[in-house]
């Protein structure tokens, strides 16, 4: 169900007009008023899980704050009602959520031609690094102010309008995966920006540069690329198995065939040690995640408990003429009716007991993680924290523990900004216990980010960390 979602939403974003120069449109506050309604009650009427992390309260309580908000004065642009509404999309802590204007180059919704002009990442220090620039004289300071705002202000801001389950602290992951579209869709449409910038020892400068254009932001970015992008098995020194799975949208055929030869060639290495790295994997098919972890699974298990809907049609909501949703209607025999008055999905086959896969891995596993990693990855990562089947290495991921707002996506068109709220249908939950921290992303056991020195060198700190970890194990494992 849950690529249904990348499907459309791609659809979605490259047919819908742009409004990149309508920015500045002008609309009266009634009518976004109305808007932001059809919004809260959409959400109350379709959204799955308002009472996984008590969104429901806070549903209440932003659209009373935005309202009165857009009472003040009797007009509004199309961006500054973007702003303002997106932090009640925001407030729903789900990682699944979308608020889109119609544009071609996602997410520069309202400038592509002239944008911040670095591209940032955080280093161990929660520092703002910058990582890559046209000019190399400034590649590798750290960034300490914009147009006269300190960084620290922009970055707050920024986070406060990113999409994670819970109150995870992947935001920031998320803030400078694309921080140049970020700062011109939420603070500022400027086309020349004042920075202040900073050496490692204090000493700052302040410098007046023009915006770069999409494609020379694309060209930067890609220059940083230092993960592998395909499905890939390697034998790392000391006969350590390596394991990329970048996303989970290879398709079933494929992927199992993947695994099969994979998991095959790592039983006949001998291994005792496998590196499995789901960095920057943002999910995809959920049978998918259900497969890998059948070949980490020492003994039987369950995977899905419940997948549950608020709405099984369009023609119960208030705003009905206003949303579709792309969900083929023979399948809504499938739908049955809650003793709680929602409905649950009753056909997958990530439910029921499941079998470990022929080969699987019985050693110890390692699995690289981050702040992208979320929907059927976080599933996944579920299940082997139930089970402490690995040691997770890296960052807090955007999706939670347990609880997952997914599946097929029910899409709100605003009649007047032609802003497309995505609203996830299904709430799937695991078939794992609870933990103290549900309203997390899925914390690590071992915290580890990239150093400055290590971002600028496109190195892998986490994996050598790792393979060292393994080192020491090995050594201790001989003195014993």
């Amino acid at each position: 169900m849950k690529r249904l979602f990348f499907h459309f939403a791609i659809v979605a974003l490259f047919t819908l007009k742009s409004i990149a120069q309508t920015a500045e449109k002008s609309f009266s506050s009634d009518l976004l008023r109305e808007e932001l309604k059809m919004m809260k009650t959409t959400l109350a009427e379709a959204h799955p899980g308002l009472d996984v992390f008590g969104q429901r309260q806070d549903l209440l309580m932003l659209y009373n704050e935005i309202d009165r908000k857009l009472a003040e004065k009797s007009e509004w642009t199309n961006i500054e009602f973007y702003r303002i509404a997106n932090r009640m999309i925001a407030g729903m802590q789900d990682c699944h959520m979308k608020f889109l204007p119609g544009h071609k180059y996602y997410p520069f919704f309202f400038r592509h031609t002239a944008v911040f002009p670095f591209i940032v990442r955080f280093d161990d220090k929660n520092q703002l690094v910058v990582a890559a620039a046209q000019d190399q004289q400034y590649k590798g300071k750290l960034l300490k102010s914009i147009n006269g705002r300190p960084i620290g202000d922009i970055v707050a801001d920024l986070t406060g309008n990113m999409y994670v389950d819970g109150k995870s602290t992947a935001a920031r992951e998320q803030v400078e995966q694309y921080f140049s579209a970020w700062y011109a869709d939420y603070l500022d449409l400027s086309d020349e920006f004042q920075v202040e910038l900073s050496d490692h020892q204090g000493s700052s400068e302040r410098f007046v540069l023009k915006g770069i254009d999409y494609a020379q932001w694309k060209k930067l970015d890609s220059n940083l690329v230092y993960l592998e992008q395909n499905l890939s098995l390697r034998m790392l020194d000391d006969n350590v198995a390596f394991l990329r799975i970048p996303n989970f949208m290879t398709g079933k055929k494929t992927f199992r065939k993947f695994l099969r030869k994979s998991f095959g060639d790592i039983k006949k290495s001998g291994t005792e040690q496998l590196i499995i790295d789901l960095r920057s994997n943002e999910g995809g098919n959920d049978r998918e995640g259900m497969d890998l972890y059948r070949y980490l699974a020492k003994d039987k298990f369950r995977y899905y408990k419940d997948i549950k809907m608020a709405v099984r049609k369009v023609e119960d909501l208030t705003y009905s003429s206003h949303t579709w949703f792309p969900f083929p209607k023979i399948l809504k025999v499938f739908i049955r009716k809650n003793g709680d008055g929602g409905y649950r999905w009753t056909l997958h086959k990530n439910f029921g007991t499941q079998r470990p896969a022929r080969n699987a891995f019985g050693g110890n596993v390692w699995i690289l993680q981050d702040g992208l990693s979320m929907s059927a990855t976080t599933e996944f990562l579920s299940r082997v924290v139930a089970d402490k089947r690995a040691t997770l290495i890296g960052t807090e991921t955007s999706g939670a523990y347990k609880y997952d707002f997914s599946g097929t996506f029910l899409f709100l068109n605003l009649p007047h900004t032609k802003i497309t709220m995505a609203n996830p249908m299904a709430l799937y939950t695991m078939e794992v216990s609870e933990i103290a921290q549900k309203d997390r992303g899925i914390i690590p056991a071992f915290e580890l980010r990239r150093s400055a020195a290590g971002i600028l060198k496109s190195k892998d700190e986490q994996l050598e960390t790792v393979l060292n970890k393994i080192k020491v194990e090995k050594v201790n494992a001989r003195l014993q």
